[in-house]
């Protein structure tokens, strides 16, 4: 084997065949000039993990092969599509086999006066799924980027619990305060009964209630009965409320022609709907000969009401002037009233609404809907982890990430689907969908699982399958190879990383729940100081439980006309099975221990958490910690809440989001970060073999006979020489 480059060996037999749109396939007389360069490339992606089979080749068409591709061209352009199917021939077994096929680029065309020239790209469902994959499609269409069409799809309806929200309402009155305004009673008798309410001015208002201002002054005329409530209750929970003011009354005549009065009665009251009323203070004055002025009447009251969604709740005073003298030109008394600076008015409370429903697709819909929209193919998605035995195609079992929804803020907000009735003319259309990219869902779906993809035959067609990224580094073994030359062990640097960030880029509320979130970014540290290398897997897929029950809460219903603060942000949230086979949102029911959060019992994605997550990654961040047995990912930046500990029901122990993390207790690597670099003799049969089945482990035989063995990055194959060049990630 070590004199293998100066081995003579017989040039292989090749076929052409030419394919298109335009014309009838032919099978080309006349081989094409510099097939003799042919070469195979089986490549694992660097981002997706999967083994591609590429070809490497110019090629310039002549005679009849010339002629074939320039009415292509002339017809259609560079959208002309022309396929080129390759066949070597197998003198083993007297036969034909399909080596690749291929589309001609047309955008490289050129009319030469030997014939036409043209390169070979990669073609198929490869070519269009890595070249659309950052197109995002709306899941609902029924026509693919390519035109064809696909059968409808409905989106699942699932009903959305309520996580608990601590909301609060913050405000002092600012020193100094606004002026008082007058108002001004007049000789109607019914004006002389009126109402003060006594919303603050406060531009620092902390405001999570989304009230705005509260009423504030005297509506001269209004009956206690008619009070307005300055507040009604979002959700069901416990508010706590604090009421702390020194009112400023002023009552004065507005000339001698306009009458007086001798008697002023005033009571303040502040009452939550469905307890007892309660009188704050109370004030008599008589003899004031049309003159009343008390500064100093205190309001406080502190209490805490259980309420359920929709309860009123009100705080006011009765203003009652009597004892009335008319005068010449009527009755005119001014009034004003005032909080004076450093009043209070809080209040807050957890709280929780009805459940409303919202539409989404489970992910395996997700992924197979857009990769069908993308490449034209329908149900061209399979995965044994997002796969359930009522996906299509069908899986044996529902897998540990089956039971999770994909849906946008318009949905959780409860906007029309495309596939609802369209309005009358005239009526805006408000019906809002779904958009995902390929790229966008892999990598959200990658953050949380650690996953891979590549395409596979199945049941004769070629499909895309997602699973984890250990099943595209399995411990079998695709080809056992005997001694190599050139062997070359070199460092994987790429593979060595100083920080890990793994989490969600979305989950900022705008309230302090957010302080509370734990699916947030989270960075650990690793030992390693000798190569600068961040490992980054970040969801844009929020699955923030405060940010999606706030989302959630701001209905279309209630505010058609509004534009939500989220509704770019398109969201994943767990669900579980129910008795009956639905779907139901999950929140602690597989969790023997979740603590550190407002209400675990209403929270949502626990199982998402970025400490867990970062357990699924551990085997590929291993990779670089072998010489390091006592190496601790040590707790880096944190945006938000770490507080969590969860133990599901089928573990042993907790994890503690706040802890380092020693390596020891993440999974074993699958490989290590080095490679190696070798040259063998392989048959074509054996290309072939290894094309079916990329991803195991290729072993070999060093020069000391000790065997070795790797995952495939690259094979550079030239069926000429028969020779092929490997470079391959050690495996552990």
């Amino acid at each position: 084997m070590q004199e293998v480059n100066h081995c003579v060996v017989p040039l292989p037999v090749f076929g052409f065949y030419l394919s298109s749109d335009v014309l009838a396939p032919y099978l080309l007389e006349t081989d094409p000039i510099g097939w003799e360069a042919l070469k195979y490339a089986l490549v694992r992606d660097s981002k997706y993990h999967g083994v591609a089979f590429e070809v490497s080749l110019d090629l310039t068409f002549v005679k009849k092969g010339a002629e074939y591709v320039r009415t292509v061209y002339e017809a259609r352009g560079a959208e002309g599509l022309v396929r080129l199917t390759v066949f070597e021939y197998n003198d083993n077994e007297l036969r034909w086999d399909e080596v690749y096929t291929g589309r001609l680029d047309l955008t490289a065309y050129q009319s030469l006066p030997v014939g036409v020239s043209a390169p070979l790209r990669e073609g198929g469902m490869a070519q269009k799924l890595l070249s659309l994959d950052d197109v995002a499609v709306d899941v609902l269409k029924t026509t693919t980027l390519g035109g064809s069409n696909l059968s409808a799809t409905l989106p699942l309806s699932v009903l959305m619990h309520s996580q608990q929200l601590l909301l609060r309402y913050r405000t002092t009155q600012p020193s100094p305060a606004p002026p008082a305004l007058p108002t001004f009673i007049t000789n109607q008798t019914d004006e002389r009964t009126s109402v003060i309410y006594f919303g603050l001015t406060d531009p620092q208002a902390v405001d999570e209630f989304k009230l705005g201002q509260l009423p504030t002054g005297v509506f001269i005329g209004q009956q206690p009965t008619a009070a307005v409530p300055f507040f009604t209750s979002p959700g069901s929970g416990r508010y706590r409320f604090e009421v702390d003011l020194v009112h400023d009354l002023e009552i004065a005549r507005t000339g001698n022609g306009n009458g007086d009065f001798d008697a002023v009665d005033v009571d303040y009251y502040f009452r939550a709907e469905g307890y007892p009323q309660v009188l704050l203070a109370s004030v008599r004055a008589t003899n004031v000969e049309g003159g009343y002025n008390n500064r100093y009447v205190t309001l406080q009251h502190i209490e805490s009401y259980d309420l359920v969604e929709g309860s009123k709740v009100y705080c006011y005073a009765h203003l009652f002037v009597h004892d009335i003298n008319g005068g010449i030109l009527g009755v005119r008394f001014e009034v004003k009233d005032q909080i004076l600076p450093g009043g209070v008015f809080n209040f807050e409370a957890a709280t929780s609404t009805s459940p409303t429903p919202a539409a989404g697709l489970l992910v395996h819909e997700a992924f197979s809907r857009v990769v069908s929209l993308t490449t034209d193919q329908p149900n061209a998605f399979y995965s044994d982890y997002y796969g359930r035995p009522d996906a299509v195609p069908a899986a044996s079992q529902d897998g540990p990430g089956a039971a999770r929804l994909v849906t946008c803020a318009y949905w959780l907000r409860g906007f029309p689907l495309p596939t609802d009735p369209a309005p009358a003319t005239g009526e805006m259309d408000a019906r809002k969908s779904l958009f995902l990219s390929f790229r966008s869902l892999y990598d959200s779906l990658d953050a949380v699982d650690c996953i891979g993809v590549g395409l596979e035959e199945r049941n004769g067609r070629t499909v895309v399958r997602v699973e984890p990224r250990a099943y595209f580094y399995p411990a079998s073994v695709s080809l056992a190879l005997g001694p190599v030359t050139e062997l070359k062990k070199v460092a994987a640097p790429e593979y060595l990383y100083s920080t890990v960030q793994l989490g969600f880029q979305q989950w900022k509320s705008g309230s302090q729940n957010g302080l509370r979130e734990f699916n947030a970014p989270r960075t650990w540290v690793l030992p390693l100081t000798q190569n600068k290398n961040a490992y980054t897997a970040i969801s844009t897929l929020a699955a923030a439980g405060y940010l999606i029950e706030e989302t959630r809460r701001d209905r279309y219903a209630q505010s058609p006309d509004a534009e939500g603060k989220d509704d770019s942000q398109n969201f994943l949230i767990c669900l579980r099975r129910t008795a009956g086979g639905g779907w139901a949102t999950e929140r602690n029911e597989a969790f023997a221990q979740a603590q550190g959060v407002l209400s675990p019992e209403t929270t949502y994605n626990l199982r998402l958490s970025p400490g867990r997550s970062l357990r699924r990654h551990g085997a590929w961040l291993r990779a670089g910690l072998r010489r390091e047995p006592n190496a601790v990912l040590q707790r880096g930046v944190v945006e938000a809440n770490d507080q969590l500990l969860t133990r599901l029901t089928t573990e042993t122990r907790p994890i503690n989001e706040a802890l380092d993390v020693p390596a020891a207790e993440l999974p074993g690597p699958y490989f290590h970060a080095e490679t190696y670099r070798f040259t063998a003799r392989l048959r074509f049969a054996q290309v072939q073999a290894l094309r079916r089945a990329p991803y195991g482990r290729i072993s070999f035989l060093d020069n000391q006979g000790q065997r070795l063995s790797g995952y495939l990055l690259r094979l550079d194959y030239s069926p000429a020489q028969r020779l092929a060049e490997f470079t391959l990630l050690r495996a552990s």
